[in-house]
Order: structure tokens, then C-alpha cells, then sequence
């Protein structure tokens, strides 16, 4: 299901991110153990943390390099899915 979702996102020019204080070692064994293709962040020093939200934070990143949706913790692919949902409805402003 996540798998899925996480082509959703490709197709729709949208990289989903996860950020944790956790290790890269962490990280691994969690990729594996849980079977998950997103990108997950080790902020061990907390510097992404301190600019937006501390603790685990999912970013949806669209085409332009622009955070749209932030989610703190370990978010569902309902709320995953809702997210993107709403993401694509609100158009990005012209800079």
C-alpha cells in the first residue's frame, strides 16, 4: 500500500520524505523490516527538526522543491493519501 502510494507521488511530481532523529543504521533495519520505498532522513543533529517540527515529520515536496504538507509522526497512507489529495487541489502560486 505504501509502495503504492509512493508511486502516486512519482507520477504526480511529489517526493514524500520522512525525517527522524533516528541513525542511518535505524533507518535501514526499518526500511527492511517494514518494506518501505520513501526516503527517510537521519537528522541526528536535529537541524531539520529545529527549522519546521520536532521528532518523526513526513514532507510532501512538490516539483518545485517546495514543502506543501508536513505531518508529524508516522502518518497512515489514508492520511498520506488525503494530503497529496489536497496538495494537488491548491495550486502553487507563480513566484
Amino acid at each position: 500500500m505504501l509502495h503504492e502510494f509512493s508511486q502516486q507521488c512519482a507520477a504526480q511530481h511529489v517526493q514524500v520524505l520522512g525525517v527522524s532523529p533516528d541513525t542511518v543504521e535505524t533507518h535501514q533495519r526499518f526500511i527492511k523490516t517494514k518494506g518501505i520505498t520513501l526516503l527517510l532522513i537521519s537528522d541526528t543533529n536535529g537541524c531539520i527538526q529545529r527549522s519546521y517540527l520536532p521528532g518523526r515529520v513526513t514532507l510532501l515536496i512538490d516539483q518545485h522543491g517546495m514543502i506543501r504538507h508536513m505531518i508529524k509522526g508516522y502518518p497512515s497512507v489514508a492520511s498520506l493519501r488525503s494530503a497529496l489529495d489536497t496538495l494537488l487541489d491548491v495550486p502553487v502560486l507563480p513566484r
